[in-house]
């Protein structure tokens, strides 16, 4: 079972820091991504739920 959970919101507003922050992955993964602190490109992370019940992706 795979839990959902979406980001929307203005640039520069933290999406990518919380997702890191809740899943340990940087989904900025282009250079220039990187350079610009900027995301270009959409990115997911995926978590294991702790009850072994799926995962939720971010």
């Amino acid at each position: 079972m795979a839990n959902d959970h979406r980001h929307g919101g203005h640039i520069d507003h933290g999406k990518t820091t919380l997702v890191h922050a809740l899943s340990g992955v940087d989904t900025d993964r282009l250079k220039e991504e990187k350079a610009s602190g900027i995301s270009i490109e959409l990115g997911y992370a995926y978590v294991p739920l702790k009850d072994g019940e799926g995962t939720l992706r971010l």
